[in-house]
C-alpha cells in the first residue's frame, strides 16, 4: 500500500500539488503503517524502495523535491541488497 501511495505523492509533486503543507493529513485516507506513513512524509528513500517503490520514480521525485542526488542514490545503495530483483 505504501507504493501506491507514494505513486500518488509523486503524482503530486509532479502537478505542483503541496502534500507537506497538508502536514501529512492525506495520508489519512489510506491505512498505512507508521513506518510507512513516516517514509511518504519524510521522502525516506530508504524505506519506501523495498516496499514497492519503484527507484526510477523515487528518482524523479527527488528531483521533483529537491533532494540531492548523493543523498538519493546513497539511500537507495543503502537498501540496494535487501531488495530482490526480478
Amino acid at each position: 500500500c505504501e507504493a501506491i501511495v507514494f505513486m500518488e505523492r509523486l503524482g503530486g509533486s509532479i502537478l505542483g500539488v503541496d502534500n507537506q503543507r497538508e502536514g501529512g493529513a492525506y495520508l489519512d485516507r489510506y491505512t498505512l503503517t507508521e513506518r510507512g506513513r513516516a517514509a511518504i512524509r519524510d521522502n525516506d528513500v530508504a524505506t519506501l524502495y523495498p516496499v514497492g517503490a519503484n527507484p526510477y520514480l523515487l528518482r524523479a521525485h527527488c528531483i521533483g523535491m529537491r533532494i540531492p542526488e548523493a543523498v538519493s542514490l546513497a539511500a537507495l545503495r543503502s537498501v540496494a541488497k535487501e531488495v530482490p530483483h526480478g
